[in-house]
């Protein structure tokens, strides 16, 4: 306990104690008054010393973040160094990857016109015969169209002839059938 709070409590008990003796105008409300005193100083002692404590506690705290802050610029640039060199480091190789594999398509796109040139020029070669073939197959189909109304004509005529000999058979029996 402090020296002033020791003192404090030492005259406040002479002062209860001169209380008690001479009780002409001092009742024991008064009596009460220096003891709730008395226990308030106490209590603000303790207080006092509790605040104390937390106060050295964050002032250590404090002395170690200012140590932090002093290397922090150092640390946190060298960080930050560090990712930049990786991340450039990862995009050159995926740049160099993207560069590769354009290259290719390139070379491919090339192949591909290539290809298409001269397909196109086959396709140009072949189209006269091409013409030939579907005016023959046209005239082929007009000729099977032909043959098949031809031959369609044809079975008409003999279903009509076997009809009429049908009907003359039949007519020729029931002539010498009844006669």
């Amino acid at each position: 306990m402090s020296m002033i709070v020791t003192n404090a409590l030492s005259y406040l008990r002479q002062l209860e104690e001169a209380m008690k003796i001479e009780s002409d105008g001092f009742g024991p409300e008064d009596i009460q008054h220096c003891d709730n005193l008395a226990q308030i100083l106490q209590d603000l002692e303790n207080n006092i010393k509790k605040l104390h404590e937390e106060l050295e506690t964050e002032t250590i705290k404090a002395s170690v973040f200012r140590h932090k802050m002093t290397f922090f610029d150092s640390d946190f640039q060298k960080e930050i160094d560090e990712n930049v060199k990786a991340a450039r480091d990862s995009n050159m190789e995926a740049i160099l990857d993207l560069k590769n594999k354009l290259q290719e398509l390139s070379k491919k796109i090339e192949v591909l016109h290539k290809r298409d040139k001269q397909l196109s020029e086959e396709i140009a070669i072949m189209e006269p015969e091409k013409k030939l073939m579907e005016k023959n197959h046209e005239n082929i189909i007009q000729s099977l169209n032909d043959q098949m109304a031809h031959k369609a004509s044809a079975q008409i005529r003999l279903n009509e002839t076997r009809d009429f000999l049908r009907e003359l058979n039949q007519n020729v029996r029931k002539k010498y059938l009844f006669v």
